[in-house]
């Protein structure tokens, strides 16, 4: 098998990243580090911003695109996104790709496809990316369950998914009421049991165990540990053997690659994998 590895940049409201390479190529998926950041995460691999086949962009606000525009100085590579994302994006205009719902794009060796989620922007979506006979699913913004993103996580060998709030901290914590409704609507973000029940509805029939990334925690009303057995214990009710591993808010997380052993029980954030970025 070709080299694959997948790793996080950030998955949090200080910026959102995450690459998946195959086969001495790599697509990103949000740019909402620096360039500075993005381009130390790369060399640690022997990787430049111009390795980079694509960029996706689930949606336009700031913690997924707050990179962008100084990022495309340095690679020539298409953006991704939907018609109402790239709207929002002035600096795309001649180099940018539509994804429209479900549509699947091939770029190089790269399967894309877009998959339409509710949350409080234009047009936002998740993505789901194969290469070399590996899968990889990112859903890191929306407020409910949605039923053609269910059908890729089934299929997916890494399932990476917002875990964002504990629904207990989040009504009894410092937010204003108005902030704490749009979190909890169904444009907003889901909270750690709603990702449990829905991976467990979608992996219940399954009966080998599945990696999960927790991404987008809050870091005011979540915990990881609080986050991992939350989703561990809803996604149990039907079944499913999750082993979810929460991400870091504001380093570089753990790289995967499809050859790595599961590991054994729910895990934290692992802090020894974990690489600290420059913010400029």
């Amino acid at each position: 098998m070709e080299t694959v590895w997948v790793q996080s940049l950030g998955s949090g409201s200080a910026g959102n990243a995450l690459v998946f390479h195959a086969g001495g190529r790599a697509v990103l998926i949000d740019h909402g580090i620096s360039p500075r950041a993005l381009r130390t995460a790369l060399a640690i691999h022997g990787l430049a911003p111009a390795d980079l086949d694509a960029i996706l962009i689930t949606h336009e606000h700031t913690d997924h695109v707050h990179g962008l525009r100084a990022g495309l100085l340095t690679t020539a590579c298409p953006v991704v996104g939907t018609e109402g994302t790239l709207a929002h994006l002035p600096t795309t205009r001649g180099r940018s790709l539509v994804a429209g719902p479900g549509q699947s794009l091939a770029i190089g060796t790269w399967e894309i496809t877009a998959l339409p989620v509710s949350h409080d922007a234009a047009a936002p979506s998740g993505f789901s990316v194969a290469s070399h006979g590996v899968r990889c699913t990112v859903l890191t913004d929306l407020g409910e369950r949605s039923g053609m993103a269910g059908e890729y996580l089934a299929a997916s060998d890494l399932l990476v998914i917002e875990a964002n709030h504990d629904a207990a901290m989040l009504r009894s914590g410092p937010y204003p009421a108005h902030l704490k409704s749009r979190i909890a609507s169904g444009r907003g973000h889901l909270s750690n049991d709603q990702a449990g029940t829905w991976l467990g509805d979608v992996l219940g029939g399954s009966s080998a165990p599945r990696l999960v990334w927790l991404a987008h925690l809050s870091q005011t009303n979540n915990r990881p540990g609080v986050a991992v057995e939350a989703v561990t214990r809803a996604a149990s009710a039907s079944g499913a053997d999750l082993r979810p591993v929460a991400l870091p808010r504001r380093q570089a997380g753990p790289v995967w690659r499809p050859t790595d052993p599961l590991p054994s029980g729910t895990a934290p954030i692992p802090r020894q994998m974990s690489l600290s970025l420059p913010t400029a």
